[in-house]
C-alpha cells in the first residue's frame, strides 16, 4: 500500500465535476483512482509520487487531433515538383508529443520532419513536396500519435499543358466537390490588375493566392499598345502612298484658257 500525502500531486479534474472536486484522501492507495465516464477522471487519491501512473497515460484517450486539408488534388507540369501545405491543429489542451509521419518517401519530402510535438490548442504547419513526378500519385499520409492516426489523401497528375494546372484543398477524401473558402486556406482572393505571388488553388470563391497579391506590371502589357500604334502608322503610310500615286484631274478652267490661247 503506497500512502497519499498533501504534497502529491491531484490527479487531473474537469471542471463542473462533483463531489472531491481533485482533493486528496489521506492514507489511500493508487488503487482507488475511479474514472467518471461523464467527468474524465475523478480523483478520490492523489497521485502517489512513487505510483507508475502519469497524466500521459490516463489521458491517452484524449489524444484528439485533425489534419487540415484532409485530401489534396492537383494538376501539376511534368517539369515541376510541385510543393503543397497542411495542417495538423491539436484540438485538446495538453501538449502532445511524438507526432509520427509515415509516406512514401520515394515520392514525397515533408518538413519538418523527425518526432513533433504540438502544444493544445495549437497547430503546426507542414509542407510536402513531390520529388518523383514521372507518373501519377495517389497516396496517404498518416500522422500518428498515442495510437491515433488522421489520413491525408494526396492525389496529383502531371500534364505538359499549363492551362490544365489546378489545386484542391479539400475538407473530405470522398466529397471532392467540398473545398475550403480561401480564408479557411489562409489566403485571398486577388482582385482584378493583381497577379498571385505564390501559388493558385481553387476555393468555393474560385482561384485562391497563397502569398501575396501584388499590382500586375504595365510593362507586361505595354507592348500590345505599341503593337497596336505601329499598325496605325503603316496603315497611314499605305493610304498616303496610294494618294499620291492618284495624279490629281486638271481645272476644266484652266485647260479652255490654255486652248483658246493656242488659237
Amino acid at each position: 500500500t503506497t500512502n497519499c500525502t498533501e504534497e502529491s500531486t491531484p490527479l487531473p479534474v474537469q471542471e463542473n465535476c462533483s463531489t472531491l472536486n481533485g482533493k486528496c484522501k489521506s492514507n489511500c492507495n493508487e488503487t482507488e483512482i475511479k474514472i467518471d465516464a461523464e467527468c474524465g477522471f475523478l480523483t478520490v487519491c492523489c497521485n502517489p509520487k512513487s505510483a507508475n501512473i502519469t497524466e500521459e497515460n490516463l489521458t491517452n484517450d484524449e489524444a484528439k487531433f485533425l489534419i487540415y486539408p484532409k485530401a489534396i488534388e492537383s494538376v501539376a507540369l511534368f517539369s515541376t515538383k510541385p510543393s503543397y501545405s497542411f495542417s495538423v491543429k491539436n484540438l485538446g489542451e495538453n501538449n502532445l508529443k511524438n507526432f509520427v509521419l509515415k509516406y512514401n518517401s520515394n515520392l514525397f519530402s515533408i518538413s519538418p520532419g523527425g518526432n513533433i510535438s504540438i502544444e493544445g490548442n495549437s497547430s503546426s504547419n507542414f509542407n510536402l513536396t513531390v520529388l518523383n513526378n514521372s507518373k501519377p500519385i495517389r497516396e496517404v499520409v498518416v500522422v500518428e500519435t498515442r495510437g491515433k492516426k488522421q489520413y491525408l489523401l494526396v492525389k496529383i497528375e502531371f500534364t505538359t499543358q499549363a492551362e490544365n494546372i489546378s489545386t484542391r484543398y479539400l475538407r473530405e477524401q470522398n466529397n471532392l466537390s467540398s473545398t475550403y473558402y480561401c480564408s479557411e486556406l489562409s489566403g485571398v482572393v486577388c482582385s482584378a490588375g493583381e497577379v498571385c505571388g505564390g501559388n493558385i488553388v481553387e476555393s468555393i470563391e474560385k482561384n485562391c493566392c497563397i502569398g501575396q497579391c501584388a499590382e500586375q506590371k504595365k510593362s507586361s502589357r505595354a507592348w500590345i499598345g505599341y503593337l497596336i500604334g505601329a499598325i496605325g502608322i503603316i496603315i497611314l503610310i499605305i493610304i498616303y502612298v496610294k494618294y499620291r500615286k492618284v495624279k490629281p484631274e486638271t481645272n476644266p478652267l484652266k485647260k479652255s484658257s490654255l486652248e483658246m490661247g493656242k488659237i
